[in-house]
């Protein structure tokens, strides 16, 4: 197969190597995705090159080129070492009480969606409500609130005296 690259001039130039070359036991396949699927040998023959090439004199007590070694899944002893994919996000974000909607609905959209599309995930999404009101809140807006919180079936809700 032959790779084509680009020069900064937009020259097409032949490429013995496939750039941004990754190696990861999970690939996400989207409408959007820009990648090719390649034989393990050519990976490892393209990281071993490129290792070589980057610190020739560098090697390791045993002799080996740091990364060498077998593909992963190969079966034959070292893995090559690889990045560990995180498993747990959170945050925190403080939204503004007149655009609760919105920006409730844009955090929803850019970040929780990505993370629910993922196979096995579990996502829970907490809002949290916070208010101090130093003149005090009147009796009617408590009732109220308390009556809405309990319809809404909120987890948690308490009126504070300090």
């Amino acid at each position: 197969m032959r790779t084509l690259c680009f020069d900064s001039d937009d020259h097409e130039i032949e490429a013995r190597r496939y750039q941004g070359l990754r190696f990861t036991p999970a690939v996400e396949v989207t409408r959007d995705s820009h990648g090719l699927i390649v034989k393990p040998a050519v990976v490892r023959a393209q990281i071993d090159r490129e290792i070589r090439e980057a610190a020739p004199e560098e090697r390791s007590p045993e002799g080996e080129t740091p990364g060498s070694g077998p593909m992963p899944g190969s079966g034959s002893g070292t893995e090559l070492r690889e990045r560990v994919a995180p498993k747990r996000f959170h945050a925190t974000a403080t939204l503004n009480h007149s655009r609760i909607g919105p920006d409730a609905g844009r955090i929803a959209e850019e970040v929780v969606s990505h993370l629910d599309g993922l196979v096995g995930s579990d996502v829970t999404v907490t809002l949290e409500i916070e208010v101090t009101v130093p003149t005090g809140v009147p009796e009617r807006v408590e009732r109220v609130v308390t009556e809405n919180s309990s319809s809404l079936r909120l987890d948690s809700h308490a009126f504070e005296d300090s």
